[in-house]
C-alpha cells in the first residue's frame, strides 16, 4: 500500500546459520546468515549486528518499507537500516536484517509473494534470531511503514516476540490509505484543479475494481484505466513497475500488489498483548499521521505512541516531508529517534 510513496521515491523452520562471512567496526560484529521460508526452495540472506564487548539483553528483527528492500533499506546514498543497526549496537542491542525476496542475495520472486508470505518470513527470522541468541532477555520487531504492520501481523500470529517498535504505522486498511495518498499527492501537483478531478476519479474506479475480491475477473477493466489518459499517474512507470500496459495489468494483479490494496492489520492491532511503542514524524507526507495516530489510540488504547517534529516517512530530520526530499537529505536516520528507541527497549 505504500508501493505509491515507493514509487514516487524511487524515481528513484529450516534455520541455516551459514556464517560466510564476519566482519568487526568499532562498536560491532556483523555476521552473514541465511534462512529459509516457509518455501524449502526459497533462502533468504541476511546480516547479524552483534554489539561487540557488551551484554546482549535485547534482540530485534528489522522490518522495511513496502516494496523491493534490501536488508540495509538503501535509497540513493542512504542505508536507513544500516544506520538503525549500528546505532541499537552501539546501546547494546542486537539486530538481523534482511534482504527482500528477489532482492539482493535472497531468492525468491517479490511480486509472488503477498502479506502472507512476508509476515510469514518475519516469523522465519525471529525464529533465527531466537535459535543463535538463547539468552537474551527479550525479543521484538522495529519495522517502518508496512514493516511495521508486518512486525504486528507476525507478532499476533506467530506469537514468537516480546514486543514491537512501529515506526510510520498505516493503521487505516490498504485501499483507503492508497486513495488518500493519491488526494494528497494531487494537491500539491501541478495539474489544473479540472484534471486533478479527473484523475481522483479514475484513482478511485482504478482502487475499487483493483481492491474486489474478484479483481483477476476484471482485468480487462483493469487494462482499459491504465491505458486511459491518465493511467501513467495512477500507476507510474517507476522502478519496477513494468513498462507496457499489459504488463502493467499483470504487475496489479500480482500477489504483492494485491496485498498491498488488502492491506490490514487492524484485528492484530487490537488484540496484540505486547508492548508496543509506535513513532510518528508530523512531516510524513506517505502517511497521515494525526488520522492513523487516531485510529492507533482507538484500537490500542494502552500503548505508547509518540508523534516527533520535523521527522519524516523515513524517520529522518526533514524540512518539508516530501518524499523527493528524501535523498536530498544529510541524514540517513534520526539520531533522536535511535536514542527514543533503545531507551525504549533498554528499559522493557
Amino acid at each position: 500500500m505504500l508501493f505509491i510513496v515507493k514509487k514516487f521515491v524511487k524515481q528513484v523452520f529450516v534455520l541455516c546459520l551459514l556464517f560466510s562471512s564476519i566482519h568487526t567496526t568499532n562498536s560491532q560484529i556483523n555476521k552473514e546468515v541465511t534462512f529459509t521460508t516457509s518455501d524449502p526452495d526459497i533462502t533468504l540472506s541476511a546480516t547479524l549486528t552483534l554489539p561487540e564487548d557488551q551484554k546482549i539483553n535485547y534482540a530485534v528483527v528489522l522490518l522495511p518499507v513496502a516494496g523491493p528492500t534490501d536488508r540495509d533499506l538503501s535509497l540513493g546514498n542512504h542505508k536507513y537500516y544500516k544506520t538503525l543497526a549500528d546505532g541499537l549496537a552501539k546501546h547494546g542491542i542486537a539486530s538481523l536484517r534482511y534482504d527482500d525476496r528477489g532482492v539482493g542475495k535472497s531468492e525468491g520472486e517479490f511480486l509472488q509473494a503477498n502479506l502472507q508470505d512476508r509476515t510469514t518470513d518475519a516469523c522465519k527470522a525471529m525464529d533465527l534470531l531466537r535459535y543463535d541468541l538463547s539468552d537474551v532477555k527479550a525479543y521484538g520487531f522495529i519495522g517502518m511503514s508496512e514493516g511495521a504492520g508486518i512486525s504486528l501481523l507476525s507478532s499476533y500470529h506467530c506469537e514468537n516476540s516480546d514486543f514491537a517498535v512501529l515506526l510510520s504505522l498505516p493503521v487505516r486498511v490498504g485501499n483507503i490509505e492508497m486513495a488518500d495518498q493519491m488526494n494528497r499527492l494531487l494537491a500539491t501537483s501541478y495539474f489544473t484543479d479540472e484534471q486533478k478531478l479527473e484523475i481522483a476519479k479514475e484513482a478511485k474506479s482504478f482502487l475499487e475494481v483493483a481492491s474486489s475480491k474478484d479483481s483477476e475477473t476484471k482485468r480487462d477493466e483493469i487494462l482499459e484505466i491504465l491505458k486511459g489518459k491518465y493511467g501513467s499517474v495512477i500507476l507510474p512507470p517507476y522502478q519496477f513497475v513494468p513498462k507496457t500496459v499489459e504488463d502493467k495489468t499483470d504487475f496489479v494483479l500480482s500477489p504483492w500488489y494485491q496485498s498491498q490494496l488488502n492491506y490490514n492489520i487492524q484485528d492484530a492491532l487490537k488484540k496484540s498483548k505486547i508492548p508496543l511503542y509506535a513513532i510518528y514524524g508530523d512531516l510524513d507526507k506517505a502517511i497521515d499521521p494525526v488520522v492513523n495516530i487516531d485510529l492507533f489510540k482507538e484500537l490500542s488504547p494502552n500503548s505508547e505512541i509518540v508523534e516527533l517534529t520535523g521527522i519524516n516517512h523515513l524517520m529522518q530530520e526533514a524540512k518539508v516531508g516530501s518524499p523527493m526530499e528524501y535523498i536530498l537529505l544529510p541524514t540517513s536516520f534520526s539520531t533522536k529517534v535511535i536514542d527514543m528507541i533503545t531507551t525504549w527497549i533498554n528499559n522493557l
